[in-house]
């Protein structure tokens, strides 16, 4: 990590920063000048340049982070900290790694403001893993922003009173270590039949509409495929989920708990004509119901 300063800010130090902090800062420096022999001239204030590693696997919605970089880092590359505005005249080229990490900056930045309609998730190191039990927490605050109360109310919430989502057909979606979007599974019977009701599916609202849904929904139907299942259904938009390959379920074939309208129940088939001859209410797969 550099420490930087804009230098052209303030006329001069003095008026850039309050006694008590001139006074901190030049105890530290000195401090760290005397125990490790070089010459520090600012270390509580100024902005700071991380290495592009770093970048990649830090949470991009903390407040805290602001990638103020471009021509600070090229100058403090070559010992000089002081970014003078805009008057980059003179300056070293920036090396590939200084590029990248600039231009990971830009698309960070239009990604707060909303500027740019969509960005490669692989340049955020999305990655789609199984929940695991010590997710519960975070998926649930993710929920509570998303749905709000009303949520209990949700058919995937009336069948989870009585039977738990399956963790290993369960996935969460994260950046680095910062999680974006949750799909979960449950085992429900159609009738007599067994079948998964795929929900809730959510992702926090500064990455809709860059594929993250979708990713975790043909996660969670490929290991579902794979681990035997042949039938999947869930209650949505038939826009949307259509793109994966849901369809309409014809109307009072299926009953589902909660309020429910019927043009949003969908059915996935993850076996050719494992939705044939199927009917009756959705609810819990007692088979698999918790104790107690």
């Amino acid at each position: 990590m550099i420490i930087s300063t804009w230098w052209s800010v303030f006329a001069s130090i003095r008026a850039a920063y309050r006694l008590g902090h001139r006074t901190g800062n030049r105890m530290l420096t000195g401090f760290l000048a005397s125990t490790f022999g070089h010459t520090f001239k600012d270390i509580l204030s100024g902005y700071r340049v991380f290495s592009r590693r770093f970048v990649k696997s830090f949470p991009v919605l903390s407040d805290s982070f602001a990638p103020a970089l471009g021509v600070v880092g090229a100058r403090a590359r070559h010992g000089d900290a002081r970014a003078a505005g805009n008057e980059d005249a003179g300056l070293p080229v920036p090396t590939s790694d200084e590029k990248e990490l600039n231009a990971f900056a830009a698309r960070w930045t239009a990604l707060r403001s909303g500027a740019i309609p969509r960005i490669d998730m692989t340049d955020l190191s999305l990655t789609i893993l199984p929940e695991a039990a010590g997710d519960a927490q975070s998926i649930e605050r993710l929920h509570e922003r998303t749905f709000g109360p009303g949520r209990f109310v949700l058919s995937a919430y009336r069948i989870r009173e009585h039977v738990d989502h399956l963790l290993e057909l369960s996935f969460t979606a994260r950046i680095g270590t910062l999680l974006v979007g949750s799909v979960r599974q449950l085992p429900v019977l159609v009738g007599e039949t067994p079948a998964l009701l795929l929900g809730p599916l959510t992702v926090e609202p500064p990455f809709r509409g860059r594929g993250v849904g979708r990713l975790l929904m043909e996660r969670a139907l490929k290991d579902a495929k794979a681990k035997g299942h042949r039938l999947v259904l869930l209650v949505g938009d038939e826009p949307y989920y259509s793109r994966v390959g849901f369809k309409p379920v014809p109307k009072g074939r299926v009953t589902m708990p909660g309020p429910v309208d019927a043009a949003r129940i969908l059915v996935f088939e993850l076996v050719d004509g494992a939705f044939d001859g199927v009917s009756g209410p959705v609810g819990p797969d007692w088979s698999k119901a918790r104790a107690g």
